[in-house]
């Protein structure tokens, strides 16, 4: 699944995603922490294992140049994993301090922005993580960055998935095999206790359905 190619006694961890040998002999003379190759394939299998075994992974080394630069930059961009170019040791790093959780996918998109993967994703994460207080200094933002129009920006925030939706969607589904436990009279005590349990909850207007649920969700995130 991958090899090491350089092994000093660091916790930190680089890994390189190579295409030739000579892109790793370059890496190799001026990377000073572990470093390890691997594919595109197996890329995602590799940083999970090592991020469970509580590695630090510094950078993972791309050649930008490749086919499917701009796929393997989503997945570490995703993770929020810094990352270079292998042929030149370029590094995108974040270019601005104003909205922090923008401020990497934005880096990375600017870098490639013929992909149209990494802008949806840069959007995604846009609707997901701004309030309705930042939404328009955040438009206005991106706007700036982006040399689009604020109207432009607003349509591709609103019309992106919500990645909170589309994971519940993919984890949580309720069928005929699943126990369903007679009537319990829950007060709000499950919306304050960490448990993992799903609850249908039937209750009237104006009670705190939705205040309770909100607790729940900035708890998780």
């Amino acid at each position: 699944m991958y090899q090491v190619i350089k092994n000093p006694e660091k916790n930190l961890v680089d890994i390189l995603v190579s295409e030739s040998s000579s892109s790793a002999e370059r890496v190799i003379k001026y990377c000073k922490n572990r470093l390890i190759e691997t594919t595109e394939k197996n890329l995602e299998k590799v940083i999970d294992m090592h991020l469970a075994k509580s590695k630090i992974i510094g950078c993972i080394y791309i050649s930008f140049a490749s086919e499917n630069a701009e796929k393997i930059a989503l997945i570490c961009v995703k993770r929020h994993i810094l990352i270079a170019d292998a042929k030149t040791e370029e590094r995108v790093t974040f270019q601005s301090k104003d909205f922090p959780q923008l401020a990497y996918p934005l880096a990375v998109y600017q870098k490639f922005t013929h992909s149209t993967i990494l802008k949806k994703y840069l959007f995604e994460v846009a609707r997901s993580k701004l309030n309705l207080s930042q939404s328009e200094q955040a438009i206005s933002f991106l706007s700036d960055k982006l040399e689009e129009s604020p109207q432009e920006i607003q349509s591709f925030i609103h019309t992106s998935p919500c990645p909170i939706r589309n994971v519940v969607k993919e984890t949580v589904s309720i069928n005929t095999d699943i126990v369903i436990d007679s009537v319990v009279y829950l007060h709000i005590g499950p919306f304050w206790h960490d448990n993992r349990s799903v609850y249908v909850v039937r209750a009237g207007t104006g009670v705190g359905k939705t205040h309770h649920a909100l607790r729940m969700c900035k708890r998780e995130k």
